[in-house]
């Protein structure tokens, strides 16, 4: 709900009494029991001449018997005597204010070392996120009273909800004139000079509406002289779709610029068809410059879904065609970057050979050092607005771009920027001052109260959740919640990441030892607060892990990161594990983005050690160290064959898919759609995603009692060299795959697949969890469901000659709840319906989750089985001489943990120990095949009971049975 305007909150306070027949008439609380105080900006911030209150609003204040006290300050953009009129006292200090407001942070030594009262500090404090500089403020903030953060005032709770109170409009416009300016001299040090020369910086104009007049002014000069030939046409990209890319379009207008799309650049550049005359602008939000990596279109929901899938164009499509790029594009960790150091470098020598003019300057107003644009490596000042960034790879002719990154952009037209911020900021004022009055609460103040209760992140010597994490981080001598000398100096810290299905087991094994401190941080503190509770070394916190800052502030200290969270965000978490010499430790496999920190980990010294879980994890350890023993013997493996797998124990199974989920089902069903590369009785197998579930085996008899199916791992030949095992031509089978159903589960997967269950392309709204098939029929076969008799008939269209599969397995499908039942279904059949758009893989990950849970009571199980078969190295007869080595591996859940917890948990939580005590002493990005990592994790394996047995025999293995069971192509 957006916040009720000023002017609202006044009509409001005029028919609650506070004016009666023109005169003013104070409530029968005392006026001057309340004192409000406007505090100065940090004295050495010289441009800082912003002010957070108007007089007009002091004014209105007052009306309202306020006591308002303004600190003498001679650079503010509003003078004494403006303040005074308004009914403001001057004093030297605000110590006596119950309620203070700046701007910027306060610094340490304008606060009051023992307050005479407890105040309420409204400011941009930088410290939510952890900010280092800034935890000795918060801790003295702490002893202050109530701190209330602008930046985290929105108009509703949640991820979605929106900034209320910013500058962002403010900085784009500025940002937009300060790049002009620093692309004119860049031109002059390449001896051109240009009309441009003469637009004043923004912080020379006494308002907004002079540095409009400058800019028409400037726009007048182009369109009558023109830009010389050498400059080429004055192209503006501005990217970003918010308030700072707004505030860049519209100065643009002023300057009459033409608007272009982006297909249009390299024709009006490179084919002459630009008009020196003008100015250009092209606007640049995401879907023009980031595209999927297997060429598909960008689509939102799904780029931030998979952000890992993208990449940016934007060094090829857009910045060698331009003059001037406007940032204002923010940026997260884990997600594509508009330019790196390499892209700028190729795009740099595109725009060289078009031109001199290209690609000269790019204001970055976003300010987000080393963010989404890689060489922005500083923030730049008004004072020294320029540095130029160069990197490696370059044309030696290029002189470089130059780079405004300045912090403070708004300051540069502090009236406007003042009055903007003091319209936005006095509906909160007012609402918080007739409550702290306690005076009537009207209806629209409900919200603004709520959202300043959202905003606070301290209050009476406590932080506030969710910002309790903090403690953490505080500056202080002693420990902040309890006032005593802080034990966990003395301890080694580990932090993990996550706090879900599988992480019980990592605080119950980490917290045994009493010489370590743990945090866990996660996304839903009471969950993380259950696993830290019974633990006196273990604390929870709030965390975002795609929070750079945060996750920096978190890890400072830290000796081990332990994460649990998603594969898709381990490298942008490893990258800042390295950046601040921690070591990481995941179950996740490696992937591409991971291996490239390989030689930066090194050079830090950093390990960062992945698939340590179960598979991978504890497959590969058990698979290296018999193979090993094996070669020690003097045989040569043949062939390797292992399948993995979690499970509802027998007595449990009879469910759809055969299967109950001990973790996220989402990782469940992506890998369904997989590809799979084997070898299987000398024959090579390569099945491509949309056929995996076409292609199983049918059979995988590792040991009697359980008629198991098995799907093919992804690349099993990406571990003949990890293993030991010498080239593919030498190996008559090399498989991993994965266990899952017994019997039937590829079967109804394959099913829901194909009627469109399992798509991540686009996103729907439902209005009803039954209605989820019949939106994902319709978008298969183009037609409207609307009853049984066009649902039967588009699944039959669908399926085809596998349509009697379908009518065997439709009773699943109605009890999962995924087709209507035709009878009244118990309360709490379906989880709560999300209240925004997802794609069908999400929903149902969703609703398998919900109907596939394990119950009280019911346990899991988990299966992990090798087998290598070895012949003699000397050929005298190598059938008689081939031996099969097997190795099995089955753990069970019980009441305190589920056997896909222990299995995937224990591994991380002893190799994180191993770190800790040095018996790993290799660095980079390694999984645990390394002999100092699968020895010491098999010993700790089984010191748990988690041991493998192992027999030997005679035979082909098998690999005949599962060629036999083999449905695929």
């Amino acid at each position: 709900m957006p916040a009720p305007s000023r002017n609202v909150l006044l009509r409001n306070i005029y028919r609650r009494g506070y004016y009666l027949s023109g005169s003013r008439t104070r409530s029968t609380r005392a006026a001057s029991t309340l004192i409000l105080g406007i505090r100065r900006e940090d004295p050495s911030r010289a441009w800082e001449r912003r002010c957070p209150l108007s007089p007009d609003a002091v004014a209105e204040l007052v009306a309202m018997g306020v006591n308002v006290q303004v600190q003498h300050c001679s650079r503010r953009i509003w003078t004494h005597d403006e303040f005074q009129k308004a009914g403001a006292t001057i004093v030297r200090d605000v110590s006596e204010a119950d309620i203070v407001v700046g701007i910027k942070e306060v610094p340490i030594s304008e606060l009051a070392p023992s307050p005479l009262k407890e105040q309420t500090h409204f400011m941009f404090s930088h410290t939510h996120k952890g900010q280092s500089y800034n935890m000795e403020l918060l801790a003295r903030l702490l002893r202050q009273g109530r701190l209330i953060d602008y930046e985290l005032l929105t108009d509703r709770a949640g991820r979605d909800g929106k900034r209320t109170i910013a500058f962002g409009w403010h900085a784009g416009a500025a940002g937009l004139v300060e790049g002009l300016c620093a692309y004119s001299r860049y031109l002059l040090t390449l001896g051109i000079a240009t009309p441009i020369l003469h637009l004043p910086r923004p912080f020379v104009h006494s308002s907004l509406s002079d540095m409009r007049e400058s800019l028409r002014t400037l726009g007048r000069r182009i369109h009558t002289e023109g830009l010389p030939l050498e400059a080429g046409p004055l192209v503006v990209a501005v990217t970003g779709a918010g308030q700072v890319s707004t505030g860049a379009l519209d100065m643009l207008k002023e300057v009459f610029a033409v608007q272009v799309q982006p297909s249009e650049l390299l024709k009006l550049v490179e084919e002459g068809g630009a008009d020196l005359h003008k100015v250009y602008v092209v606007h640049v939000p995401a879907k023009h410059y980031l595209e999927r990596k297997d060429g598909v279109a960008y689509e939102r929901s799904d780029y931030y879904n998979a952000p890992q899938d993208y990449h940016s164009v934007l060094h090829k499509l857009i910045s060698p065609y331009v003059s001037v790029i406007v940032n204002g594009a923010g940026w997260h960790p884990g997600f594509p970057r508009l330019m790196d150091n390499v892209q700028l470098a190729e795009a740099m020598h595109v725009a060289w050979r078009i031109g001199p003019g290209r690609l000269g300057t790019i204001a970055d107003v976003t300010c987000d050092l080393e963010g989404g644009l890689e060489f922005v490596t500083k923030a730049s000042t008004i004072d020294e607005p320029i540095f130029v960034a160069k990197p490696p790879g370059s044309p030696a002719e290029h002189p470089g771009a130059n780079i405004v990154s300045i912090d403070i952009l708004p300051t540069e037209l502090p009236k406007d920027a003042s009055i903007h911020f003091s319209n936005a900021f006095a509906p909160y004022l007012l609402a918080f001052i007739r409550q702290r009055l306690k005076l009537p609460i009207g209806q629209d103040e409900q919200p603004l109260l709520k959202a300043l209760d959202r905003a606070t992140i301290a209050r009476d010597g406590k932080l506030l959740s969710p910002h309790e994490w903090l403690y953490s981080r505080l500056s202080m001598g002693l420990d902040a919640k309890s006032n005593v000398p802080n034990a966990r100096r003395n301890r080694k810290n580990v932090l993990l990441l996550g706090s879900g299905m599988v992480a019980k087991p990592v605080v119950a094994t980490l917290c045994k030892r009493s010489d370590l401190s743990l945090t866990i941080a996660g996304n839903d503190l009471k969950e993380a607060a259950a696993l830290a509770n019974g633990h006196d070394n273990a604390q929870a916190v709030l965390a975002d892990a795609s929070d750079k800052a945060q996750l920096e502030a978190l890890m400072r200290n830290m000796d081990v990161v332990i994460s649990l969270l998603p594969a898709s965000m381990h490298p942008s978490i490893a990258k800042i594990c390295v950046e601040q010499r921690v070591h990481l430790v995941t179950a996740s496999y490696i992937s591409p983005s991971m291996k490239a920190l390989h030689s930066h980990a090194l050079a830090a010294e950093v390990l960062l050690l992945n698939e340590c879980g179960l598979d991978p994890g504890i497959d590969h350890c058990a698979a290296v160290e018999l193979i090993r023993r094996v070669q020690d013997t003097g045989r040569q493996v043949k062939s390797f064959i292992s399948f993995c797998g979690g499970l509802p124990a027998p007595e449990h199974s009879n469910v759809p898919l055969g299967y109950k989920f001990s973790w996220a089902p989402r990782g469940v069903l992506t890998a369904a759609k997989n590809t799979a590369i084997f070898k299987l009785e000398d024959e090579l197998f390569e099945v491509p995603p949309n056929m995996l579930l076409e292609s199983r085996f049918a059979d995988v008899p590792l040991f009697q009692g359980f008629a198991l199916e098995g799907l093919a791992n992804r690349n099993s030949l990406d571990y003949l060299e990890p293993y030991g095992l010498g080239p593919l031509d030498g190996m008559k089978a090399q498989l991993r795959g994965t266990l899952r159903r017994y019997k039937g589960f590829a079967t109804l997967m394959s099913i829901l697949n194909r009627l469109g269950l399992l798509d991540e392309s686009h996103t729907l709204m439902l209005d009803a969890w039954s209605s989820l098939t019949d939106r994902c029929l319709e978008r298969r076969v183009g037609l409207p469901i609307k009853d049984a008799l066009s649902r039967g008939a588009a699944m039959t269209d669908i399926l085809g000659d596998r349509w009697y599969q379908a009518e065997a397995s439709l009773e699943w499908l109605v009890e999962l709840g995924l087709l209507p039942s035709g009878t009244a279904l118990e309360h709490g059949f379906y989880p709560a319906l999300p209240t925004t758009a997802l794609a069908p893989l999400d929903y149902l990950s969703l609703l398998l989750s919900h109907r596939l849970r394990y119950s009280p009571g019911e346990r899991d199980i988990v299966i992990l089985g090798h087998e290598v078969v070895a012949e003699s190295r000397i050929p005298i007869d190598s059938d008689l001489e081939a031996s099969v080595h097997s190795s099995l591996l089955v753990v069970y859940g019980d009441e305190h943990s589920s056997a896909m917890a222990r299995t995937v948990g224990l591994p991380v939580a002893f190799a994180a120990l191993r770190v800790l005590d040095g018996s790993i002493d290799v660095r980079g990005v390694i999984g645990p095949t390394h002999p100092s990592i699968y020895v010491n994790m098999l010993k700790d394996l089984a010191e748990d009971d988690m041991v493998f047995k192992e027999t030997v025999g005679s035979g082909p293995g098998l690999g005949r049975a599962l060629q036999l069971g083999w449905t695929g192509p």
